[in-house]
């Protein structure tokens, strides 16, 4: 019966107590989101992910060290008013030195299109959004759209074709023989963009954001890799709020009327860059002093730990973990000791293979 109210399944008094296909469907859907092997079993794994993704057994002393080592990593000022976002909790905190003014869900990306882990300085929040579909969506998606369901397959997406600035008719377009890249393939602001109503912008190598969805009822699975690596913010408004209050002043009423009387595509540059920290803590310290785990579903705690320990063979690789790092302090590497194979080159380069 609490399975079923987790899953939110429809059911009658005498089935509430019954395991039958459509709830053992219901749980191997939950369990391939999450990155959990879809068995339709409820072990260890799955009541833990049901539960919030927190550990019902004692901490895991693999969390506490792979998040030790990740924190040596970060900048060591993390700016008195900054944005963090932890992977592995769905969440993401605006704080202003030691207090969080705002907290809130958040949807990352699906495990082979992982939101990456990384540090860098919000510059513009966007009200009325487009939304321009990077070139892997465009390849491995929109493509193959179209070869199915003709050039119709983007009007029924509500996507939009322009080649040198002008629009193209996707009908017109020998797409056999033509490099979908070479266009730009957008969807304008409306009720349907899949942005929603606004976004943040923090450039970055990844071309990872943060911003808003129309798909709200994700937000309340309890594993939220839904994304193709953007972080999806269940209140975005809110987390505009704490933003520009921060940095222009500006109260709920005057996002409400630059949302309602603002253009297409309203950038708003900040005055302030903000630090946004994009972590992955399989392991977080709360005020009190315990300590709360969560699950490991890109498999980073793994990594780290197998590399703490010598055991570079074992770790497993993947296309989304060859990337280059983005040094903030590169002068920091370059020391004695660090650079030409230092240990920290070589710990990176071995749980991501660069």
């Amino acid at each position: 019966a609490l399975l079923r109210q987790r899953l939110e399944i429809a059911t009658t008094p005498d089935a509430e107590d019954l395991y039958d296909e459509a709830l053992v469907a219901a749980v191997k859907a939950f369990q391939g989101t999450g990155g959990l092997t879809a068995d339709g079993l409820v072990g260890r794994g799955t009541r833990s992910a049901l539960n919030g993704g927190t550990s019902e057994e004692p901490v895991r002393e693999s969390a506490i060290l792979a998040a030790m080592e990740q924190w040596r990593w970060m900048p060591d000022d993390l700016g008195a008013f900054h944005v963090a976002v932890n992977i592995p909790e769905f969440m993401v905190r605006v704080k202003n030195g030691e207090e969080i003014v705002h907290a809130e869900r958040i949807i990352v990306g699906q495990t082979n299109n992982q939101t990456p882990v990384f540090s860098d300085e919000m510059e513009t929040v966007v009200f009325h959004p487009f939304w321009g579909v990077p070139d892997s969506i465009k390849v491995n998606e929109i493509l193959p759209a179209i070869a199915r369901g003709g050039s119709g397959a983007l009007a029924r997406q509500g996507l939009k074709l322009q080649y040198n600035g002008r629009d193209v008719d996707a009908a017109q377009v020998d797409w056999a023989n033509t490099d979908i890249r070479n266009y730009h393939v957008f969807q304008p602001p409306g009720g349907a963009n899949v942005l929603g109503e606004v976004k943040f912008l923090f450039p970055n190598q990844h071309q990872t954001y943060m911003h808003d969805t129309p798909t709200k009822d994700l937000f309340n699975s309890q594993v939220r890799t839904f994304s193709h690596g953007c972080m999806r913010v269940r209140n975005p408004l809110k987390l505009a709020e704490a933003v520009l209050r921060q940095d222009k002043g500006w109260s709920k009423d005057k996002i409400d009327e630059t949302l309602q009387s603002g253009p297409e595509n309203n950038q708003v540059p900040l005055d302030r860059k903000v630090p946004v920290h994009i972590t992955y803590m399989t392991a977080v310290a709360a005020e009190d002093g315990s300590v709360k785990t969560f699950a490991d579903v890109y498999g980073h705690e793994k990594r780290i730990t197998l590399a703490l320990a010598g055991r570079f063979a074992e770790i497993d690789r993947g296309r989304d973990h060859l990337a280059p790092v983005q040094l903030k302090r590169p002068e920091v590497f370059a020391q004695p000791g660090y650079g030409g194979g230092g240990p920290i080159n070589n710990l990176f380069q071995a749980i991501f293979g660069f």
